[in-house]
């Protein structure tokens, strides 16, 4: 009769010299070990794992649509208002008119730009509206620049509100305005990269998936020999 073989890596050694299997919850542990190893050092080396944070900085622009009324030879009815702005951390749910300090700015109606590098721009206004998600809901933002007579104005009341795009160049005596037809503002999050996991991390994490599929083909193909004298069951 053949000699039962020693314990295997699925068995445990029992205080009474007989062999039992692994109860099943360690037998998971230990076919996973490959892959929760490679995780771990994973998390260690960061494998290019990024998260979006509310310290990031955000940009929300402005596409307003066509002027429908016009004066002076500076705008025509194809021109329009937009602009965009850049604010360090997302804009907090449910604001009402909240005055805010943008990082910078960009705003323009025809061949009409002003931004904050602009020498002499000034901000009159900046107060937003949010809604329950923190997507923007109204507006009052007025920029010009007073020696040059030039004004971008556009705002929304919260809904449902009026509206107006407006833009002056009182040195021409022009102006456009759109009444009552407010563009729609998207958000970007300037600071979110597009990640690139890093070749050895990559490896890495490929190699743990490996030893674990390994590991798992193996536990499947050992069969069950039941040794009548022992009184225990050892693997082929």
């Amino acid at each position: 009769m053949a000699e039962p073989r020693g314990p295997t890596s699925d068995q445990l050694t029992l205080p009474d010299g007989r062999r039992s299997a692994l109860p099943p919850r360690a037998e998971q542990i230990r076919a996973n070990k490959p892959l929760v190893m490679a995780l771990a050092l994973c998390t260690v080396l960061g494998c290019g794992i990024s998260t979006r944070s509310r310290a990031d900085t955000y940009e929300y622009s402005y596409t307003g649509n066509d002027f429908t009324g016009v004066a002076g030879p500076e705008f025509n009815t194809s021109d329009y208002v937009s602009g965009d702005f850049t604010y360090s951390g997302v804009l907090a749910d449910s604001l009402h008119l909240q005055s805010i300090t943008p990082t910078s700015f960009t705003f323009s109606a025809g061949d009409i730009v002003l931004t904050d590098t602009t020498s002499g721009v000034s901000i009159l206004s900046f107060e937003l509206s949010t809604d329950a998600s923190g997507a923007i809901s109204g507006w009052n933002i007025v920029i010009q620049i007073p020696a040059l007579f030039q004004t971008i104005d556009t705002y929304k009341n919260p809904p449902p509100g009026a509206s107006e795009d407006q833009v002056n160049d009182s040195d021409t005596l022009s102006y456009a305005f759109a009444t009552n037809s407010p563009g729609p503002w998207s958000v970007a999050d300037l600071d979110s990269p597009t990640t690139t996991p890093e070749p050895a991390s990559l490896a890495l994490l490929g190699a743990g998936l490996l030893g674990l599929r390994i590991a798992r083909r193996r536990g499947a193909t050992r069969r069950p020999i039941h040794h009548p004298a022992a009184g225990v069951q050892s693997e082929a």
